[in-house]
């Protein structure tokens, strides 16, 4: 069944917006809606939509909140292609290093070079090994055709994110694992979260979506978060203590929302927590965490943002982000 919607030109859309109370010069929100799409827009629109609390549960309705400026909307909208473009650079390090040791261990624990060799499903990469135009794929197809036939530190090359995730939770053994578990400092509960919050949150700023308030989990999906990382790394579950102003153990005192303050761990803060740590781990040189500041401190940064991703307390004297 299609959905019933018209067909309206960009001044038309203009229009629409501005009739909802939207604050906009029309000629310049016209030229911006023919660069941006206005669903796509629709996103961070919606953040500024009345809500009508008559309903159950309440619901957003077609109209802007008093003094939503397009100005605002447009800073919410580069705030959040900036963010995508330092997510991309966290994962695309932390993706490249789980290649690496995966390929490392799972050759080295299984003494041969091909430890994929004998699993069907890895039959999905041979066209993508065929097709493939680097130069790593040519120099090899000279020796074999057969994916399954590669070194496994070659054949890595080919994995996405969830490919690894996917290898990671189903095809390594436990002493595979427990030694990636070492070298990230990270539980093994743990990973199987973090792998799938990561992998989540890469294809959302791969294809280019909204992700500064969005929740990564949906209420069917829970992960366990045990009570720490490595001594050394701090505690996920850290508590932010509103009196005394600082980072706490929880206990059965600290159930008091009054006084405390916990991380929601659906939240896009809590993902970027993950990429911090991890960054920490792999790459303690890298100046990801300043560009984070440098982003969230820029004038054009809607000031709001920082609570609307998650961070709560004085976030930034947490363990995993002070230096």
């Amino acid at each position: 069944m299609s959905v019933n919607k018209p067909w309206n030109s960009f001044q038309e859309q203009a229009k629409k917006l501005i009739n909802r109370n939207l604050e906009a010069d029309e000629e310049e929100l016209t030229e911006k809606l023919k660069s941006v799409n206005y669903y796509r827009l629709s996103g961070y629109f919606h953040t500024f939509y009345e809500t009508d609390y008559t309903k159950s549960p309440p619901i957003k309705i077609d109209k802007f909140r008093k003094g939503t400026s397009f100005n605002l909307v447009w800073n919410y909208y580069r705030f959040d292609r900036n963010l995508r473009f330092l997510v991309v650079d966290a994962i695309e390090r932390i993706e490249i290093t789980l290649r690496t040791s995966i390929a490392y261990y799972w050759s080295y624990y299984s003494k041969c070079n091909t430890p994929h060799k004998n699993i069907n499903s890895f039959s999905k990469f041979q066209n993508m090994y065929k097709n493939s135009k680097e130069e790593w794929a040519i120099h090899y197809k000279q020796k074999t055709s057969d994916i399954l036939n590669l070194p496994v530190w070659v054949f890595c090359e080919l994995w996405s994110f969830g490919d690894i995730r996917h290898i990671f939770s189903n095809r390594l053994n436990t002493k595979i694992r427990r030694a990636i578990h070492k070298q990230f400092k990270i539980k093994n509960a743990d990973f199987n979260y973090i792998l799938y919050v990561l992998n989540a949150i890469r294809n959302s700023s791969a294809h280019h979506c909204r992700i500064w308030n969005k929740q990564w989990l949906s209420d069917n999906q829970r992960f366990d978060i045990h009570d720490a990382i490595y001594k050394e790394g701090g505690d996920w579950n850290l508590i932010w203590n509103k009196t005394k102003e600082n980072w706490e153990i929880p206990n059965k005192l600290t159930h008091n929302t009054n006084t405390f303050i916990s991380w929601n761990k659906n939240s896009t803060a809590f993902v970027l927590t993950i990429c911090r740590y991890l960054l920490k781990q792999i790459a303690p040189q890298s100046r990801w965490k300043q560009r984070l500041y440098d982003l969230l401190n820029h004038p054009d940064t809607p000031r709001n943002v920082i609570t609307e991703m998650g961070f709560v307390g004085e976030w930034k004297n947490h363990p995993i982000w002070k230096d």
